[in-house]
């Protein structure tokens, strides 16, 4: 039996998901090792090689993940093959699928190429229908005989031929998966290895917590499932030796572990201390993207200092008001323990994230700009900073939720996930579309603007340590650094910089649409897509105008950031005025350490300055008594400092511009992906003489 299973990706613009097809291939070998025949199973990840195999061959059964990030491009597909061969059947699973039946029921009936919809858990409603599919049927009678056994199926939905819609009587969930097997030890995602794709692992399933914003949210999820040690060991090791093997060039530095409370566990611990072996022995992974608990935080900061820093830890509040806490259902985790983390985290030189959402049920300015001053005063690294999404798989897409909290909602197309392709002779053209929450009973839409500007402020100015040096000293002087982000907020009409801040507005406004239909209609234009592929449109507008101040308009932000230390300063006759010269040193230091950092034709950077940026003393004394003394940082003579690239820089940047591109949407997604910190230019000194 042939079996194929697509993950797609949209590839135009740049990769919409760059991690490998591992859930798709792991649910093949959990099929393979129940089977008493034998199976001959593909795996695809890009539209082209799937288009391609379809030239020349056809699958017994093709399935197609569905995620937010890939659904029209799958259903697009699958609805091709329909037409060409009605007799394959057409399978679809992933989370990204109504809750309640009757949006269930017309999810299906709007897309009738589906003959059966695997939902939840998708291990054994698979092996079921392939097992059907094995008795001997005639193939134009394959998909009707199944759907007449639904009473065997698991955890499966389909629309039979009366047009009725039936749901299997038997919905589970696998009771350990301590015997599944890998698919990377198998070597059957060894085609995607080379630089391209994001190595991904799970090592546990399950989420205890019931976050009505999350798939994962649904009481179904409570309990959670952990892989064997041993399977999760031989992953890592497989993956850490392939990407060894690799030349520079076509490796990828990162680990994506996609657990949902990573760290949480004591079995955690094990693996992370695994991962430090693999570190010391292969080099890899220099960082893991995971999402760490939101409870045990002293075991998470554990297993962040067992590797070596690679591991940002999470201390995601999503709010800290708590109605909207309890309105989220999230009010079971402890805020306090999640605030505190940043400090710790600090001890054990980890990077520590925070992620707040905007427009949650009972938001408003006042509270988001609250939870902001909070995770900044906490002194989280970064603050990742999303909107709500209206995400089918979840508890607050219901329509008693949306009228509950009078949610308003627009649409616009996710960022990288556009696309056309040719399959069987016909031309898909294809773009993913969300819903987001842009106003609420207690959020206007003038005052969601608001915070999407400061969000926008915090993303420039503070994450990723980019001024880091200025909050530090912020600090010391008894000065929130959220206030200095407030003074950039207030000073945004300051020249170039309004002119910045206002095309981040007016493009924030123009992606939404009112109607899912008309933008539908717009992005089935193929024009359209390439304007959406050439970056005129569909950006990640926070990442584009990151990027967008670390190359065109650099020199306008530290302009303004220190014109607004200088407002504060100013307001304040305890502190030296020397510290403002202070500032402005630090401001240009910084600048010339992430100054074209993208460009590796420009090599080095030098300046003089009169004081020591680097020194410790710019960090908060652990003596309250003992205040700052901007005197003990100075030099006798300007020093001349050089600020350079070094080869482990210079090759990965390389690395990730060859595989995503140096323009807009390229660098945007290399931000995603790494610690902009790990690339800032090297300082040396060249001479103390003036």
């Amino acid at each position: 039996m042939k079996i194929w299973m697509a993950d797609l990706t949209y590839t135009q613009q740049t990769l919409s998901s760059d991690v490998f097809p591992a859930a798709v291939a792991g649910m093949i070998e959990y099929v393979k090792n129940s089977l008493i025949f034998e199976i001959d199973a593909k795996v695809f990840k890009f539209p082209e090689n799937l288009s391609k195999a379809l030239d020349t061959d056809t699958p017994d059964i093709i399935g197609f993940s569905n995620y937010i990030w890939n659904c029209n491009l799958g259903l697009s597909f699958a609805k091709i093959i329909k037409q060409t061969y009605p007799d394959i059947p057409i399978v679809m699973g992933g989370p990204n699928f109504p809750v309640t039946a009757d949006r269930q029921e017309r999810f299906l009936k709007d897309n009738p190429q589906i003959d059966f919809y695997v939902y939840k858990e998708g291990e054994d409603g698979w092996l079921k229908i392939i097992e059907l599919l094995n008795e001997n049927i005639k193939r134009e009678d394959r998909i009707l005989k199944i759907q007449e056994r639904s009473s065997e199926l698991i955890n499966t939905l389909f629309i039979d031929k009366e047009d009725n819609f039936v749901i299997s009587q038997t919905t589970s969930r696998l009771s350990s998966l301590a015997q599944m097997t890998s698919p990377y030890v198998n070597g059957r995602l060894d085609k995607f290895f080379g630089g391209r794709l994001l190595p991904i692992i799970q090592t546990n399933r399950g989420c205890p917590f019931t976050c009505t914003f999350c798939t994962e949210g649904q009481s179904y999820w409570s309990k959670v499932r952990k892989k064997s040690q041993d399977v999760i060991n031989s992953e890592i090791e497989y993956i850490s030796k392939k990407i060894s093997e690799f030349p520079d060039d076509q490796k990828r530095y990162e680990l994506y572990i996609s657990d949902s409370n990573f760290g949480m566990f004591k079995e955690d611990l094990s693996t992370c201390l695994f991962i430090s072996q693999m570190q010391e022995k292969y080099s890899y992974p220099k960082y893991i993207n995971v999402t760490t608990g939101k409870n045990n935080k002293e075991r998470v900061l554990d297993a962040a200092k067992l590797v070596n820093g690679a591991m940002r830890v999470n201390g995601s509040v999503q709010s800290l008001d708590e109605e909207v806490l309890i309105n989220i259902k999230r009010n079971n985790i402890s805020t306090d323990k999640l605030l505190d983390v940043a400090k710790q985290a600090q001890k054990v030189n980890s990077n520590v994230t925070s992620e707040v959402i905007l427009g949650l049920p009972t938001d408003s300015r006042e509270k988001h700009f609250e939870t902001l001053r909070k995770l900044v005063d906490s002194r989280f690294n970064t603050i990742a900073m999303y909107q709500l999404m209206m995400l089918p798989g979840t508890e607050m897409n219901i329509l008693e939720s949306r009228e509950k909290f009078k949610l308003e909602t627009k649409f616009r197309v996710l960022p990288r996930c556009f696309g056309y392709f040719n399959v069987l002779g016909e031309e898909i053209v294809s773009a993913e579309i969300e819903e987001i929450a842009v106003q609420n009973s207690t959020l206007s839409f003038q005052h969601y603007l608001e915070c999407r500007r400061m969000n926008l402020i915090i993303n420039i100015f503070y994450n990723e340590g980019i001024f880091e040096e200025v909050v530090k000293l912020l600090e010391n002087l008894n000065i929130s650094p959220f206030l200095w982000l407030e003074k950039i907020y207030e000073n945004r009409q300051i020249e170039r910089f309004n002119g910045l801040i206002e095309q981040f507005t007016d493009e924030s406004v123009s992606e939404l649409w009112e109607s899912r239909k008309d933008l539908s209609l717009f992005t089935h234009d193929k024009e359209n897509i390439q304007k959406y592929i050439s970056g005129d449109y569909g950006n990640n507008l926070l990442a584009k105008y990151k990027v967008l101040s670390l190359t065109h308009y650099l020199d306008v932000i530290c302009k303004v950031a220190v014109m607004s230390i200088k407002d504060i300063i100013s307001e304040r006759d305890e502190i030296d005025s020397e510290i403002i010269d202070l500032m402005s040193e630090i401001i240009r230091f910084k600048s010339l350490r992430i100054s074209n950092i993208f460009d590796l034709s420009f090599d080095e950077c030098r300046d003089e300055f009169k004081y020591d940026i680097m020194n410790d003393s710019l960090k908060i004394s652990e003596d309250a008594d003992e205040k700052f003394n901007v005197k003990n940082i100075k030099y006798d003579n300007a020093v001349l400092f050089s600020f350079t690239l070094n080869k482990e820089q210079k090759s990965m940047i390389k690395s990730y511009v060859d595989l995503f591109g140096n323009d807009l949407a390229g660098l945007s997604k290399i931000l995603s992906r790494v610690y902009l910190r790990q690339f800032f230019r090297d300082v040396s000194i060249l001479s103390r003489d003036t």
